[in-house]
């Protein structure tokens, strides 16, 4: 995992708006997904990204079980905390509102609404999610089947999807994966004028999560000549 809980959460709770909205802002809510229907916060996720944007009703208990991040942003002195009045809601722009809804479901205990088979691209938005809260534990008992989702990538050529299938195996744990991806990775991918690693078919990789430890990226250029780079 990337970062501390700490530096997770804050970046997490600094991205937030909640309170009482504006009438205006409440009415154009979109349609609530009653992840649990008794829940007593909303969450509206996606406007900034190029996904349609998703509210989630939830429960804030099962949030707070789940993540310490969840934890101190919806019950520390943050802006995110319950106000005294109106709709407690909480704005997450910048997240991918599938892969939340994905976390959210495990969270609330909703496994068959859970996906065994996700693409590849869901798969990197549900980890980047995990990793954000620090959920990264929660998504165990689905390893297994989205490793053999992973593995079916193993031969993708294009730079997006092997620089996510880089980021996936890195959060699953499989080394071996990872090291291959990232070998091709660097075998397919050149420093443009900025100083940034891109792929042949233009993807840059810094607009990627980090794809393993911190610096790999760096280290690798320095010490391909002998492939002795971690």
């Amino acid at each position: 995992m990337n970062g501390s809980v700490q530096d997770i959460g804050e970046g997490a709770i600094g991205s937030g708006e909640t309170g009482v909205p504006p009438f205006d802002a409440v009415s154009s809510l979109s349609e609530e997904i009653p992840v649990d229907p008794d829940g007593d916060l909303v969450l509206r996720a996606g406007q900034q990204t190029e996904e349609p944007e998703k509210s989630f009703r939830v429960c804030t208990s099962a949030l707070r079980r789940s993540s310490q991040v969840w934890k101190k942003m919806l019950f520390g002195p943050f802006k995110e905390s319950k106000p005294a009045f109106g709709t407690w809601l909480v704005n997450l722009p910048d997240d991918d509102p599938d892969a939340l809804g994905i976390l959210l479901n495990i969270i609330h205990a909703n496994f068959p609404l859970v996906p065994t088979a996700p693409s590849l691209a869901e798969l990197y938005e549900v980890f980047r999610m995990a990793n954000k809260y620090d959920m990264i534990p929660a998504l165990k008992p689905w390893a297994n089947a989205w490793l053999e989702v992973a593995e079916s990538y193993a031969t993708t050529a294009d730079g997006r999807s092997m620089a996510a299938l880089t980021y996936v195996a890195w959060e699953l744990g499989q080394v071996e994966l990872h090291r291959k991806m990232m070998k091709e990775l660097l075998l397919y991918s050149s420093i443009d004028k900025d100083g940034q690693m891109v792929t042949g078919d233009g993807v840059v990789l810094d607009d990627f999560d980090p794809i393993g430890p911190p610096g790999l990226l760096g280290k690798g250029f320095i010490r391909f000549g002998d492939m002795n780079w971690y």
